[in-house]
């Protein structure tokens, strides 16, 4: 993605041919009712840092939104209220219709914790070459029911309660992090959007109580405290 820059020099950009979509969530007058998706096109690539679109040109206007949601090959929400600006637009081709295939270029706008694992684990299967509609299938349980599907939503205390178990299974003491890619490749991807959401208060909680604290190596990765190790160690009595 030919962003000027900043972006262009920290974000590695990547092609994607596997149908996944940007659209903008549509509300209805008032803001009532539910919310329609307004598709924009297909993605060509995509970078941590922004993300392009190719597009038929016609009269509906797209320049009203600041939010995109992008969609996997399945219709599925990847992830959502992702904020933009529209870095530049540019003519691909013309038809004979008289209208013309453009190519849209959007930077990223300030992401949440859980946006950022999203994106991340998104682009880690399209560097793999897994298919978006198998991302949630183990190698082991392919073709049948993923993690999500078929169980109770969690609450907030669940999310909770599976960070520190994570903790304690790995006999983490104050100062220990979990592994690099455990919470947004390992945890994030079995969660349902609404649970992603609970994650985000989950884990701001547990820093406000003194449980966790961010680490240093890394934006997605926490710390145990003294607190923290205390009560995992008071819960395996």
């Amino acid at each position: 993605m030919n962003v000027p820059g900043e972006e262009r020099r920290q974000h590695r950009r990547y092609k994607i041919d596997a149908g996944a979509i940007v659209a903008f969530k549509k509300k209805h007058l008032f803001n009532f009712g539910k919310q329609r998706l307004v598709k924009l096109g297909p993605i060509t690539d995509i970078s941590m840092g922004g993300v392009a679109v190719q597009y038929i040109e016609s009269k509906i206007q797209h320049t009203e939104y600041n939010e995109l949601t992008i969609l996997n090959s399945a219709g599925n929400i990847e992830f959502d209220k992702v904020p933009f600006k529209i870095v530049r637009d540019e003519i691909v081709a013309e038809i004979p219709n008289l209208k013309r295939i453009k190519k849209r270029v959007m930077r990223f706008g300030k992401l949440s914790n859980y946006q950022v694992a999203r994106l991340q684990y998104f682009i880690n299967n399209i560097k793999l070459g897994v298919p978006l509609s198998e991302r949630m299938k183990d190698k082991k349980t392919a073709g049948k029911e993923s993690p999500v599907q078929g169980r109770k939503e969690k609450n907030k205390f669940a999310i909770q309660t599976d960070i520190l178990n994570e903790y304690s299974a790995l006999k983490a003491k104050d100062g220990k992090s979990l592994p690099g890619g455990w919470l947004h490749n390992t945890y994030i991807p079995t969660l349902t959007i609404k649970e992603g959401q609970l994650l985000i208060e989950a884990i701001e909680e547990m820093v406000t109580q003194g449980i966790i604290k961010k680490a240093k190596s890394a934006e997605t990765n926490y710390t145990l405290t003294k607190l923290g190790e205390k009560i995992i160690n008071k819960a395996k009595i």
